[in-house]
């Protein structure tokens, strides 16, 4: 057996042991998690799990044969980092000196030789190690927010280390950091939700640490380059350093401290529109696996694809955290109303215009580059000769382009086929004005057209995508209705435009206290069919077994042309349950549903 595969199971066995015995003890000691209005748990529960975790890995690691010295001063720091975690649970420690002993543990490790070779200026490298490690130590005890789910990402993105460590041949690492995700992993035994255990600041500061260190020490001497000392990482840690910046922002748009707790992190709002607990924390691992895939498939695309992938990554997690941030949690104003955007006044609508043109040359990097590497393959590179020359002239035409179809002024999240007509109009005269403009100061090499050609299609499919995305987000994320005595469970006649508004209408406006379950259609062709999600159960001769089973209080007629005979027929099916009859109409002074005497 394998010297790390051993590692990886005494770790997973002695921590999942150990943590039950720290359960217990916690419970003895009375360092037990309380209830708060700022915290998610509603339960009391024993937090010196994390201790679990240190004496597994422990165990584990002092039964390697051989261990590096930059991995040494990693785990001195790591342990010293968990202490200060473990005085934080015991008593309280404010968050100043918390931080301070963070910067002093990352200055440690970084002046015994632990730090990325990064800008060629050891200076400025240890200061990027620094900020490094402060950041990811401070990202990961943010992200234990919910049950299992610090533990579980840690784990996931330690299993990712680990194969690039193997994929390098450097068994040395490949241990520690197998029996890091076996430390994990029997921790999570038993703070899966619903958890029994929590890991406390002794377990989440030593995750961050480890990890962030874990990405400064171990590669060959082949492989360490810009692309596993930058984007490697970086992209491992995505998931993490998404949720600290998403928690960031937001409460500096609302004016509140962002050292404070609070129900409002990337998690809980997941929970808040409607997935369970469960389902929420998956949800991530499953952003953790993505991102960790995407750090492995960099080493063989170059630098310029690898670049490529994290790019379009992370701005996929940035139209999530657009999307997120509409969820309404705790007593949160909407974002709109947020203080710093208020202060802005009429100049948010230019910062809004400046965040989608942003986001627009992003884009026109992103697909030009994608486009480059695809086709070029290993031969493509930052340094490449014609990508740097084509480059500027490329974005002023597609920035032109874009900016006179006015694209950075549409609200994405209400994209309709005009917008995505106008996408592919400015796409199409950016890619023409780039190839003309190319070819008169460059010239035009060998591989141009076919480059050209896929940047057009990389382009008009992101730009679209983009904004496609951030609607399904935000009709994805809408709170659900919970139903009580008061909510009605409503049917729709009419599957056409007038009920699929209505549908629509309905889910935006909680306030009217319905739910919507299906349609009626007397059109054939739509039966059995589903739109918006909704089933269409099929004619009004069905109209009575639909009731009875799915217990419908009131039907909605979204049908303008609907004739009289069909109506009365209609309200006397209702009238035979008991149940109302209502009419949808749209005016310009918006919409209504009207109850009708028949």
């Amino acid at each position: 057996m394998s010297t790390w595969v051993l590692a990886g199971i005494t770790s997973f066995s002695i921590s999942a042991g150990a943590t039950w015995l720290c359960r217990w003890l916690s419970v003895r000691v009375g360092v037990v998690s309380a209830p708060r209005n700022d915290r998610w748990g509603s339960r009391r529960i024993p937090m010196l799990g994390g201790l679990g975790i240190l004496i597994g890995m422990a165990v584990a690691v002092a039964t390697l044969p051989a261990l590096s010295p930059g991995l040494l001063v990693l785990l001195g720091g790591s342990a010293f980092i968990a202490l200060v975690g473990l005085i934080d649970d015991l008593r309280s420690m404010p968050a100043a000196v918390k931080l301070t002993f963070q910067i002093l543990a990352a200055s440690m490790v970084t002046a015994l030789g632990l730090r990325f070779d990064l800008t060629g200026t050891p200076a400025l490298d240890i200061v990027v190690t620094i900020l490094w490690l402060v950041t990811l130590t401070n990202a990961f005890n943010l992200l234990d927010n919910m049950d299992g789910l610090a533990a579980g990402i840690a784990a996931v993105a330690g299993t990712c280390k680990l194969v690039l460590f193997l994929l390098d041949g450097d068994g040395v690492q490949a241990g520690p950091t197998a029996a890091f995700v076996g430390a994990c992993l029997g921790f999570l035994v038993h703070n899966f939700y619903p958890a029994r255990v929590f890991m406390g600041d002794a377990g989440s500061l030593f995750l961050g640490f480890f990890l962030a260190g874990l990405s400064t020490i171990g590669e060959t001497p082949d492989s360490r380059t810009t692309m596993s000392v930058l984007v490697v990482p970086l992209t491992i840690m995505l998931v993490p350093l998404f949720d600290t910046t998403f928690v960031t922002v937001v409460r500096l748009l609302a004016g509140r401290s962002i050292a404070q707790g609070g129900r409002d992190h990337t998690s809980h709002r997941l929970v808040t529109a409607g997935m369970s607990e469960r389902r929420a924390v998956v949800a991530f691992y499953i952003l953790s696996a993505v991102a960790g895939a995407i750090a492995i498939a960099t080493r063989g695309v170059g630098l310029l694809g690898g670049l490529a992938l994290l790019t379009a990554f992370a701005l996929a997690m940035l139209i999530l955290g657009v999307g997120l941030a509409r969820v309404r949690v705790q007593t949160e104003a909407p974002l709109a109303g947020s203080v710093i955007l208020r202060r802005l006044g009429p100049a948010a609508v230019h910062l809004r215009q400046a965040a989608a043109a942003g986001v627009q040359l992003v884009l026109v990097l992103l697909a030009f580059g994608a486009a480059y590497a695809f086709l070029l393959g290993s031969r493509a590179g930052l340094a490449d000769v014609h990508f740097l020359q084509a480059l500027p002239i490329i974005i002023a035409c597609k920035m032109l382009a874009l900016a006179a179809f006015r694209t950075y002024r549409t609200v994405w999240r209400y994209t309709d086929s005009h917008d995505l007509l106008s996408i592919v109009k400015a796409s199409s005269l950016g890619s023409v004005g780039s190839i003309a403009a190319v070819a008169l100061l460059l010239g035009l090499p060998a591989h141009a057209g076919p480059v050209f050609a896929l940047d057009w299609i990389f382009l008009t499919s992101m730009l679209a995508a983009a904004r496609l995305s951030l609607r399904a987000i935000a009709e994805i994320l809408q709170h659900p209705v919970h139903e009580d005595a008061g909510t009605a469970r409503v049917l729709i006649y009419g599957a056409g435009d007038m009920g699929v508004t209505l549908a629509h209408q309905i889910r935006q406006h909680q306030d009217l206290r319905r739910v919507v379950v299906g349609f009626i259609d007397d059109d054939l062709f739509k039966r059995d069919a589903r739109v918006q999600g909704l089933p269409v159960f099929g004619d009004r001769a069905r109209l009575g077994q639909v009731i009875d089973t799915l217990h419908v209080r009131e039907v909605i007629i979204a049908a303008s042309n609907i004739e009289h005979d069909r109506e009365e027929d209609l309200r006397q099916r209702c009238a035979t349950f008991d149940v109302s009859v209502t009419r949808f109409r749209v005016s310009p002074e918006g919409f209504a549903i009207e109850r009708e005497v028949a």
